[in-house]
C-alpha cells in the first residue's frame, strides 16, 4: 500500500510530458526516477552547465523525450541503442544481469503494460521514428543504431 502511494505521489510531481511517456509505455523508470530525471535536467538548465546529452541504451525512448525537450540552442541530444537484441553481459557482471540476459534471451520477458518486449520488436529502430514523429518535441535527429558508432576508449 505505501509504495502505491509513493508512486502516486511520484507521478503528481512529474511534468504532464514524463506523465504521458509513462502512460504510452515509453520507459521503464520508475516515476521516482523520472522525477529525478526531470530534477536533474532543471539543475542542468540553471546552472547553465555546459555540454550535450548523451544516451546509451535509448530502448524505447521515454528519457530521450524529456531530455529532447529541454534542448536549446547550444546543446545537442546523442543516442545509441543496439535496436535489436541486447548484447550478452560479460564476465565483470553481475548474477543478476546474466539471469536477465537469459530470461530475454530465451523469449521470456515481458515489454511494458503487458506490449511486447521491445529487444523483440522486429523493426525496433522504425518504430522509434513513429514514436519521434509523433511526439511534437524537438528532436533534431534519431538515435543511432550502436553497432559501429560506439566513441572509442582505451582501457
Amino acid at each position: 500500500m505505501f509504495s502505491r502511494l509513493s508512486e502516486r505521489v511520484a507521478m503528481a510531481r512529474l511534468s504532464p510530458l514524463a506523465r504521458g511517456v509513462r502512460q504510452a509505455n515509453l520507459t521503464y523508470l520508475s516515476p521516482a526516477k523520472l522525477a529525478a530525471l526531470e530534477e536533474a535536467l532543471d539543475d542542468v538548465e540553471r546552472d547553465n552547465v555546459p555540454g550535450d546529452f548523451l544516451e546509451f541504451g535509448v530502448a524505447l525512448a521515454g528519457s530521450a523525450i524529456l531530455i529532447a525537450a529541454r534542448l536549446d540552442d547550444v546543446r545537442s541530444f546523442h543516442g545509441y541503442d543496439v535496436f535489436g537484441m541486447i548484447p550478452p553481459p560479460g564476465e565483470r557482471d553481475d548474477a543478476r544481469s546474466h539471469e536477465r540476459y537469459t530470461e530475454i534471451k530465451e523469449g521470456r520477458s515481458h515489454g511494458i503494460g503487458g506490449e511486447t518486449y521491445y529487444g523483440y520488436v522486429e523493426d525496433l529502430y522504425g518504430r522509434m521514428r513513429l514514436i519521434r514523429e509523433r511526439t511534437f518535441v524537438r528532436w533534431p535527429r534519431m538515435p543511432s543504431p550502436a553497432k559501429n558508432s560506439l566513441p572509442r576508449t582505451t582501457s
